[in-house]
């Protein structure tokens, strides 16, 4: 599925397209049809379920250079105070989001159903001046989307990193969310985390929703979207502790974004708050996120709902 004219140009891995300049590619099988961008940090721009766009695509968001699709936030997920931080006696300058999603990834092997692709740092980069290698590979099992994620430090000294995805899910009729969370850390006027947490359980009705917060979850984030008979069950793997929600009533879409750290976690006094990934000289580390989608089906039962998998849940 590709957005732009010009002549193609079809390339040995996978469902790979050279299109001018841009390359998409493709991921599909009977059930579904995941657009990746690997010049814009591996970008999903479109995730279809039988036939249904399931990501809102906004074009403008794009051409802004802000979050649009389905983005992977690293190192610097969500916002840092002052474009900034410090760490192990240096000071790194930072961006909203970190800078990865703006960043080509070499394809190293790709399917009709899946993706790899490397990132090889050599200390120049400004925002992350260390030497280190990303691998992500995005797998498409059936119904499931999912990210596998292998951080390695080929350096001398060791980095701090967080990481997340930035899903941007079109809203659908009657939408519910749940997420595994009940505390909220506090954040000021620049919506940055005070270091308070409070309890707060979020309104199941996406409808109703107005709230860019951050939640820190139950064991791994795991969240599921309800709505015109589809369920979406959005999980990460151990690292994931904070669930960032953000939608509005005039929005289109509703993120929900396992998040491995806290906003602003580089500059937070409370380490075990800001939940940093650090990595030392000749370690590595492999996280994983996954997006599932199931239809749902409605019973007789007021509130009751049951997902192909057997799953009910009580609303």
């Amino acid at each position: 599925m590709i957005w732009t004219s010009g002549s193609i140009e079809e390339l040995d891995i996978g469902q790979i397209f050279r299109y001018d300049v841009t390359i998409m590619i493709t991921l599909a099988n009977t059930l579904s049809t995941v657009v990746v961008d690997p010049e814009m940090g591996l970008t999903v721009e479109s995730f279809t379920w039988n036939g249904e766009e399931l990501i809102h695509h906004d074009p403008a968001r794009k051409e802004a250079g802000r979050t649009y699709g389905i983005p992977i936030l690293f190192p610097t997920p969500n916002r840092v105070a002052n474009d900034r931080y410090a760490f192990n006696g240096n000071v790194v300058p930072a961006v909203m989001h970190g800078f990865l999603r703006h960043r080509a990834f070499h394809i190293e092997s790709g399917s009709d159903t899946h993706v790899a692709g490397r990132i090889i740092f050599d200390g120049s980069e400004p925002l992350f001046p260390y030497d280190a290698e990303v691998l992500v590979t995005l797998s498409l099992i059936g119904s499931t989307l999912r990210w596998e994620f292998h951080v390695m430090n080929t350096g001398d000294e060791p980095f701090a990193y967080g990481l997340a995805i930035h899903p941007f899910f079109v809203k659908k009729n009657g939408m519910t969310l749940e997420i595994n969370a009940h505390r909220r850390l506090v954040t000021d006027e620049h919506m940055l985390p005070t270091e308070e947490v409070v309890e707060e359980r979020l309104s199941s009705d996406v409808d109703s929703l107005s709230i860019d917060g951050i939640f820190k979850t139950n064991g791994p984030s795991a969240s599921t979207l309800r709505g015109d008979g589809v369920a979406l069950k959005i999980q990460g793997g151990p690292a994931f502790g904070y669930t960032v929600v953000y939608t509005d009533a005039e929005l289109p879409f509703i993120t929900v974004e396992p998040q491995s750290c806290a906003i602003n976690a580089h500059n937070l006094v409370n380490r075990e708050l800001a939940a940093l990934q650090i990595l030392e000289s000749g370690k590595e580390r492999q996280h994983w996120i996954e997006i599932r989608v199931e239809p749902v089906m409605e019973h007789a039962h007021a509130g009751r709902r049951t997902t192909e998998s057997g799953k009910s849940s009580q609303e």
